[in-house]
């Protein structure tokens, strides 16, 4: 996916000058995203060093607020609207196949391996994911994700995917709604930077509090977990003014970036209060080396992101991190104890060639496919598709349970 800006050019397609610039490729952000998956899988692995690992989860949501604000507001730009229909299309295209394939094959195995009253619990976990709420569906069960646990889902993971999608069903038309209210003032740049900067300080403030009294719900909820893809939206808004920033300013910018968030993979733990201001260490980091990457001389850190090994394991990441989790859950419900981190990462290694297949055959056919491109209805009709056959999933293997 591309993201990022070059030099603005003054004129939107409405005459009024542009919130931001042409989009060019940033392979930094592939990079970033390998960071991100790297430190979550090794964690889920049972990594001893990497304790903190879960924060590859918040550079994730760093980058799609990134992405997805860099993609509207561009949009905006050239044409003065959003095509919400287009912009919901291009999400099933990337998306939906992908979590469709792993439901179906991790269901059949979860049937083979889970017994019966796993298999029940885990039918309404599928329910959950097929329709998004997986976050508040396992908060409801006061799952705390930074406990080791007994018996998890084979589907926890997809928490963080739920909050993500409910952030693109409500993010575009709060952007929509700001940029119609910057024509009235004839200043488009403000109340964007305003409106995502109160949703911010609003959730993070939200986010320290509820970790104090709720931490389980603080971890899951999307209203906790909002600022960080509006640090992400707000990068993207103000990265293009650093585009001459000197190079050795941006180098020590981006090794900021990296520095704390490995750091934080490596010293926070499950006693650490999470999210709540905690997170503030993984999320800045992740926004200092996408600013970072606007510079035109270039950031050295940035280039050592990008090198082609990392930007390899960025564009499997998506599927990595959809395969990962369950295949680690399945194979220590199959052997009846916690797996060894030499077994877990033999475990990962495994999701990561099936990623690689998944990419190939799953992923790039549907997001490349012209005929969905052109017709973003027909897209939204595999959605639906694709939704009910998760949910319908789901369904099966909580009642067929019960009859067993």
């Amino acid at each position: 996916m591309s993201a990022g800006s070059a030099p603005p050019s003054t004129r939107s397609a409405s005459g009024e000058p542009e919130l931001t610039t042409k989009r060019r490729f940033r392979p930094d952000v592939e990079g970033l995203r390998a960071i991100a998956i790297l430190v979550v899988v090794a964690y889920h692995a049972g990594i001893s060093f990497l304790p903190g690992g879960f924060v590859g989860v918040d550079i994730f949501f760093v980058i799609s607020g990134f992405l997805i604000t860099g993609l509207l507001v561009s949009e905006l730009d050239r044409t003065g609207r959003v095509s919400i229909s287009g912009f919901y299309a291009r999400r099933v295209r990337r998306l939906l196949p992908a979590i469709v394939v792993m439901v179906l094959v991790v269901a059949v195995l979860c049937w083979l391996v889970l017994p019966p009253l796993r298999r029940q619990d885990t039918g309404g976990d599928i329910v959950a994911t097929g329709l998004f709420y997986a976050n508040w569906h396992f908060a409801q069960q006061a799952v705390d994700y930074l406990a080791s646990q007994q018996d998890p889902s084979p589907f926890l993971h997809m928490w963080s995917l739920s909050v993500e999608e409910q952030f693109y069903l409500v993010w575009p038309l709060l952007l929509l709604g700001l940029f119609a209210l910057g024509r009235r003032m004839k200043n488009h740049r403000t109340p964007l930077l305003a409106g995502m900067g109160v949703v911010l300080v609003v959730s993070l403030l939200l986010s320290w509090q509820q970790t104090q009294s709720a931490a389980g719900l603080a971890y899951f909820s999307s209203f906790t977990r909002a600022w960080e893809l509006a640090l992400g939206g707000l990068i993207a808004l103000v990265g293009p003014k650093l585009v001459r920033t000197p190079r050795a300013v941006a180098g020590a910018l981006g090794a900021v970036g990296v520095v704390a968030m490995l750091g934080a993979a490596v010293f926070f733990n499950g006693d650490t209060h999470y999210p709540g201001l905690a997170a503030l260490v993984p999320t800045l980091g992740a926004a200092a080396l996408l600013a970072a990457g606007f510079a035109s001389a270039g950031s050295p850190v940035g280039q050592l992101v990008s090198v082609g090994p990392m930007r390899q394991i960025g564009r499997v990441s998506y599927g990595w991190y959809l395969w990962h989790w369950p295949l680690l859950v399945l194979a220590a419900a199959w052997t009846g104890s916690d797996l060894s981190p030499v077994a877990g990462i033999a475990v990962v290694a495994v999701a990561y060639g099936i990623a690689l297949v998944s990419l190939h055959y799953v992923e790039n056919p549907f997001r490349r496919s012209r005929t969905l491109t052109r017709f973003p209805r027909r897209a939204l009709i595999v959605g639906l598709i694709c939704t009910a056959l998760v949910v319908g999933t789901g369904l099966v293997m909580r009642y067929a349970t019960r009859e067993s």
